[in-house]
């Protein structure tokens, strides 16, 4: 089934509530101020009928200048405007300022009504619409029907009604497949309910009791009693008004401009990257870096915004930009924005999102403006492709999708046909699965080698590379992708691994006649001092240099001469093994082995004891009971 919101727009006291009230029975000031003031002041909803059954909602929005940031909540989710004008008074600032808006936003669609001609003379209208005929041009509504009506007398609304119900026929179907997204334009709390949430369906479809999460909080919900205009229904779908219970969550914990989605389908963003045009009615020019107050969907966000390629925007031009909004916002790729001034408020562009997860600009780059260029006009597909392209260690499926906006299946498609010509490379399954083009790993795998030879040359004494220093050379990688590029390195005979790491295949450690000496004598040392060895600056004081002790410890420890038992402490390979055999013996004739236990067993002071207990709990041998230690395991 089709549906339709129909907004209005234009200048107070012109009579959007009126009008309507007049077309739909419903009185859309729902607020006792409203009432009592005669003024609209918040968003105002209302719906009617059609003869075949559709029900089109209507969203009355406030004309003041001091309401446009309701007026603006209201506006997103649009599908055709009514611009309201009086016949008495004409054009006037919020009319301009709001035809503004409607087109920054692209609502596609719309119909100019003369309302009060019950008070203006003939000549006196036909002057009005020539002013709107004036003021259109240029915009979505030049060429729209100008319809005179009186919201009084009831004249001009059946042609009002008769072009709704043909746009409603022209409209095309709404993407129900798309990924849900529900942005809260009202948030109340109902006796019986409990919170409260209204707001338009932008995308997708939900049933009754599913699971939804709040967005920038993250916070987990229940949809429950979903309603659209006061009747329940078991499913909602793009396009229509709707409203519903959240479960367990209250009302200050929410608010207008937060979003519902599924759960792993969209992320909330602090960075945007966005193409924006400046009104030609904007009172200055830009510079560089500005403030603006930014308004996407329900929300409202104070933002820094930054040029990309220009040091300048003026009236009239458009730009690359990006926007770091105070605080994170849902938004979604082809999502459109209106900007206003911060202090005086007014409207000076607006724009639309081309990245939701992009890096933060670069001081000297130069490119961007060019990428985005490209990313605006691409399709899902490669926008999905290019965007992994950027990511050199990888992404996951799920992420990538919500970048794009996608519904993962869609993107999933994409990408297994990459797959299957190998130029992707994926890491497990489902949808959290890794992948990365064959390319970019090939670079990683590249890059991995060559920091390796960099390791080596830099400390030609070691015998080993650190798997875990490798990897942290190699930037944000994956552990998947890691292990993937060891496997292969490994296979192709470039490197071999070890428990201490790994080196180039059959590659060994350089060292100089001094240090050959100094290696001597320090396995010497740890020799000699069978279980009672000195600590690694003790070594390094009888050594006398402190530098080269350091690197030959380093190449013991890699060799498996000593064993390192604690930070500052080794042993010689020689005597670990025979005094965990005399541990076990130990256990054959008694149920624990405390500190003074080992000093009878090995002859160790409590300075080497304790270490070695630590040793023998780590190696799996023992475990710590109180001040005891017991043998793990009978097999050990």
């Amino acid at each position: 089934m089709k549906h339709l919101i129909v907004g209005t727009a234009g200048h107070i006291d012109h009579g959007k509530s009126a009008l309507v009230k007049a077309l739909t029975g419903i009185d859309p000031d729902r607020l006792k101020e409203e009432q009592e003031r005669g003024m609209t002041i918040d968003l105002g909803f209302a719906h009617f009928d059609l003869p075949d059954g559709t029900r089109v909602a209507f969203v009355d929005v406030p004309g003041h200048e001091k309401f446009v940031k309701n007026m603006l909540a209201g506006a997103a989710g649009m599908d055709i405007v009514i611009l309201v004008v009086d016949a008495t008074e004409s054009v006037m600032p919020q009319t301009r300022e709001h035809l503004e808006i409607m087109k920054l936003l692209a609502i596609p669609r719309g119909i100019v009504a003369i309302n009060k001609i019950d008070a203006a003379d003939s000549e006196m209208v036909a002057i009005v619409e020539a002013e709107i005929e004036e003021i259109v041009k240029g915009t979505f509504l030049e060429g729209a029907p100008i319809e005179r009506v009186s919201a009084k007398t009831g004249e001009g609304l059946d042609r009002i009604r008769e072009l709704i119900r043909q746009a409603v026929e022209e409209q095309r179907q709404k993407d129900e497949e798309g990924l849900f997204r529900f942005p809260i334009d009202r948030v109340f709390t109902m006796k019986g309910f409990g919170t409260v949430v209204t707001g338009t369906v932008f995308s997708g479809h939900l049933s009754e009791d599913e699971p939804v999460v709040v967005l920038p909080s993250g916070l987990s919900t229940r949809a429950r009693q979903l309603q659209s205009h006061g009747v329940k229904q078991e499913r909602i779908s793009a396009g229509m008004r709707a409203a519903m219970n959240l479960a367990n969550i209250s009302v200050q914990q929410i608010e207008r401009g937060d979003t519902l989605v599924r759960q792993g389908t969209a992320e909330a963003t602090s960075i945007l990257d966005a193409r924006i045009q400046l009104l030609a009615s904007a009172p200055r020019a830009i510079p560089r870096t500005s403030s603006v107050k930014l308004y996407l969907a329900t929300s409202q966000r104070l933002a820094r915004m930054n040029l990309i390629d220009t040091l300048k925007l003026n009236p009239g031009e458009e730009a690359y930009v990006q926007i770091h909004p105070a605080h994170a916002l849902c938004a979604f790729r082809g999502d459109r924005f209106v900007l206003r001034g911060e202090s005086p408020e007014f409207t000076i562009g607006g724009g639309v999102v081309i990245d939701v997860g992009p890096a933060k600009l670069r001081r000297k780059e130069t490119d961007r403006s060019d990428c985005l260029k490209k990313l605006e006009k691409a399709t899902s597909g490669e926008v999905a492709l290019a965007f992994l392209a950027q990511k050199d260690t990888g992404e996951r499926l799920r992420a990538l999708a919500s970048r794009v906006g996608e519904p993962i299946e869609k993107v999933r498609a994409v990408v297994d046909a990459h797959i299957k010509k190998g130029t992707i490379l994926s890491f497990a399954g489902g949808d959290d699965m890794l992948i990365v083009f064959r390319d970019r790993f090939e670079q990683i795998r590249k890059r991995a080698t060559e920091e390796m030879k960099g390791f080596f040359a830099s400390q030609p004494h070691r015998l080993f590379m650190p798997r875990e220093e490798l990897r942290s050379r190699l930037g944000e990688i994956d552990a998947h992708i890691f292990d993937r590029i060891m496997i292969e390195l490994i296979q192709s005979d470039v490197i071999e691994a070890a428990a201490e790491g790994i080196r180039f295949k059959g590659r060994k450690a350089q060292i100089t006649e001094a240090q050959k000496a100094a290696r001597h004598r320090m396995e010497s040392i740890f020799r000699d001092a069978g279980y009672s060895p000195p600590t690694f600056s003790q070594v390094e004081e009888q050594i006398g240099d402190s530098k080269s002790a350091k690197q030959m410890i380093s190449l013991l420890l890699e060799e498996g001469m000593i064993i390192k038992i604690s930070p500052t402490m080794a042993y010689h390979k020689d005597f670990l093994e025979p005094a965990i055999r005399r541990i076990k013996e130990h256990f054959q004739k008694a149920d624990k082995l405390g500190v003074g236990d080992l000093k009878t067993v090995l002859g160790v002071s409590r300075k080497h004891a304790v270490p070695l207990l630590e040793y023998f709990d780590k190696i799996g041998l023992t475990a710590r009971v109180g001040d005891y230690r017991v043998l793990k395991s009978k097999n050990s």
